[in-house]
C-alpha cells in the first residue's frame, strides 16, 4: 500500500509538470506573452549580472537595523501576511524577528535566486514559500498586508515601477515598502525613464513623477547608508499612481536624442565606458561617466529564441530538482519530491493564511493588462550556455 501510495503521488506530479509545460508552451508560442516573457529574462539576467559585477546584496551583517524595524513594525501595523518580491536568495529574512508569525511568500524573476532561497534549511523550517512571481506582468489579487519591494525601483524603469505599484494597488493590499534617497533630485528621476537594464539610480519617490506622501515610518535600509537611503512605508491606498501616469511614464515619450550629449546626474549609475568592467558609485567603480554607458564587450542585443525562454523558465517547473549546494552528496539530496517555482497563487483571489498548501498548480493564464502599456527592452547580457 506504502509503495501504491507513492507511486500514485508520482503519477500525480508528473502530469501535473506536463500541464504545467503545456500551460509555458502556450505562453511563449503567444506573441504578446513571449515579449512580456522575454522582457523578464532580460532583466532577471540584467540583475544577475549587476550583483555580481558590482557586489551590492543585502547581507545579514547590513541589514539588521532594517529587521529590528520590521520586527517592531510588524507589531505596530498589525502585519500578519507579507509578499516580499523580489526576495533574492532569502539570506536574512529568516531573521527578522517575528517572522515565523508571518505568512511569508517571497518572490522573484530570477529562478537561481529563488532555487537558492527555497532551500536554505532556516527558510523551510519556517515554512516560507517561494514562487516565480512578476508584478510588472503579472496581477497580483491576493490582498497582503505588506507587499516589500525593497532594491527594485532603483534598477528598473520609471514606467516598470509604476505598473507594479499600480498592480500592488489593485490587489487590496494594506502596506507598501519601498526604499528610495530622499535627498536624491529630481532629475534623478526623470533620467531614470529610459534607464539601462545594467544601470540603477537613487530614487526619491516623494518626487515626481512618483509625488509620493510622507511615509508613515521609515526604516534604515542599510547598516552603512548612514540615513542617505531609507526604507518608506506607506499605505498603499495613499499613492497617487494611476493607469493615467503609467501611460506617461513610456520611456519613448522621455527619449533623448541619439548619440546627444548631456549631463547625467550624479544619482545614476551605469557601467562606465572608460573603465570596462566596473560600476560608477559602487565599490570596484572608478569614477563616472556623464555621456555614454559602457556597452563593449557584451553580445548587442539579439531576438530570443524559445529555446532560450525554455531553458530559463523550464527550470521552474522540473520535478525532483537537487538541492543548489557544491560537495558529495549534494546532487543527490532532494528537498521536495516536486517543487516547482511556477504557481497560480499569487493570481488567484482568495484569503492568505498561513498552513499554505505546499503546491498550487498552474501558470498565470492571463496578464497584468495597461492601455499602452508594452514591456521596454533594454541592453542585457545573453543567457548563459
Amino acid at each position: 500500500m506504502r509503495l501504491r501510495d507513492e507511486n500514485e503521488a508520482l503519477v500525480a506530479r508528473a502530469n501535473l509538470a506536463q500541464h504545467e509545460q503545456q500551460d509555458l508552451a502556450r505562453l511563449i508560442l503567444d506573441p504578446r506573452s513571449r515579449k512580456r516573457l522575454t522582457n523578464m529574462m532580460e532583466r532577471s539576467e540584467a540583475f544577475d549580472h549587476f550583483k555580481e559585477r558590482s557586489g551590492l546584496q543585502s547581507t545579514v551583517d547590513n541589514t539588521a537595523p532594517l529587521r529590528t524595524c520590521l520586527g517592531r513594525l510588524f507589531y505596530e501595523l498589525n502585519i500578519t501576511s507579507m509578499l516580499d518580491v523580489p526576495c533574492g536568495d532569502g539570506t536574512w529574512q529568516h531573521l527578522i524577528p517575528g517572522i515565523a508569525n508571518i505568512t511569508y511568500i517571497g518572490s522573484d524573476i530570477s529562478v537561481r535566486a529563488l532555487e537558492h532561497a527555497k532551500h536554505r534549511p532556516e527558510n523551510r523550517r519556517l515554512g516560507m514559500e517561494y514562487m516565480l512571481f512578476d508584478a510588472v506582468h503579472f496581477p497580483l489579487k491576493r490582498a497582503f498586508d505588506l507587499v516589500f519591494f525593497r532594491g527594485t525601483i532603483e534598477q528598473q524603469r520609471v514606467q516598470d515601477s509604476l505598473t507594479a505599484i499600480l498592480n500592488f494597488k489593485s490587489s487590496g493590499s494594506k502596506y507598501f515598502a519601498a526604499s528610495y534617497w530622499p535627498e536624491s533630485p529630481q532629475e534623478a528621476n526623470e533620467a531614470a525613464y529610459t534607464l539601462d537594464h545594467n544601470g540603477w539610480y537613487e530614487p526619491n519617490l516623494l518626487l515626481k513623477p512618483f509625488n509620493f506622501p510622507a511615509p508613515v515610518t521609515t526604516c534604515q535600509n542599510f547598516a552603512s547608508s548612514e540615513g542617505k537611503s531609507v526604507l518608506g512605508i506607506w499605505r498603499i491606498k495613499d499613492l497617487p499612481v494611476t493607469a493615467k501616469r503609467v501611460r506617461a511614464a513610456r520611456p519613448e515619450r522621455h527619449r533623448r536624442p541619439q548619440n546627444s550629449m548631456f549631463q547625467l546626474p550624479r544619482q545614476v549609475h551605469l557601467p562606465l565606458m572608460q573603465v570596462p568592467g566596473t560600476f560608477a558609485g559602487v565599490p570596484g567603480g572608478q569614477g563616472f561617466d556623464v555621456r555614454r554607458p559602457l556597452r563593449q564587450g557584451h553580445a548587442a542585443p539579439q531576438e530570443v529564441s524559445l529555446d532560450d525562454l525554455f531553458r530559463t523558465f523550464g527550470t521552474a517547473l522540473a520535478p525532483g530538482r537537487p538541492r543548489q549546494g557544491r560537495g558529495r552528496g549534494a546532487a543527490d539530496e532532494r528537498a521536495d519530491p516536486f517543487d516547482g517555482l511556477f504557481s497560480d497563487f499569487l493570481e488567484t483571489k482568495g484569503p492568505v493564511s498561513r498552513g499554505l498548501p505546499t503546491r498550487r498548480s498552474g501558470l498565470p493564464t492571463e496578464l497584468f493588462e495597461l492601455p499602452g502599456f508594452a514591456p521596454s527592452s533594454g541592453f542585457a547580457p545573453r543567457i548563459r550556455r
